[in-house]
């Protein structure tokens, strides 16, 4: 099974249904069979063709982590699991619009309400549920002492 055309086929097909890293991609073809360096030729040429590009595979794994309600640390930890270079993240991290301490009140409130926590028990429940979203410590105390905003 070493055939660049079926390696070119059967990335085509993955790439068809999601973007994927190229790492990604790699780990997912070697896992079929595939020898590996003949599938690092093939992703050599389907980056040229730009059908696989890191880039557009960190914007995706961005807009679905806010869609989901997901913190910057996740959403870094998740890109970083993926093969993802360091750079990339944090260059998406820095040129992306998200206000992400709007994202964790907004989080917080979806599923605590808009009170703040009166005892602590009920804090501690919020902080680990936003730790586990993937927000800083400073996002999640703002979003747990957050006032409901839309009274004002």
């Amino acid at each position: 099974m070493s055939d660049q055309t079926d390696i070119y086929n059967s990335a085509v097909r993955m790439l068809s249904m999601r973007e994927h890293g190229t790492k990604e991609l790699h780990d997912k073809l070697v896992a079929k069979g595939f020898i590996a360096t003949t599938v690092d030729e093939v992703i050599c040429q389907l980056l040229e063709q730009r059908l696989v590009c890191d880039e557009r595979y960190v914007e995706m794994v961005f807009r679905s982590a806010l869609h989901k309600g997901h913190g910057p640390n996740r959403v870094t930890q998740s890109l970083y699991q993926k093969g993802i270079e360091r750079y990339l993240i944090e260059n998406h991290l820095e040129t992306t619009e998200v206000d992400w301490w709007a994202l964790a009140v907004e989080v917080k409130q979806k599923k605590f309400g808009s009170n703040r926590a009166e005892d602590w028990q009920q804090k501690q429940k919020q902080q680990r549920f936003l730790h586990n979203r993937g927000f800083t410590l400073d996002q999640i105390n703002y979003a747990i002492n957050a006032e409901d905003q839309s009274d004002t």
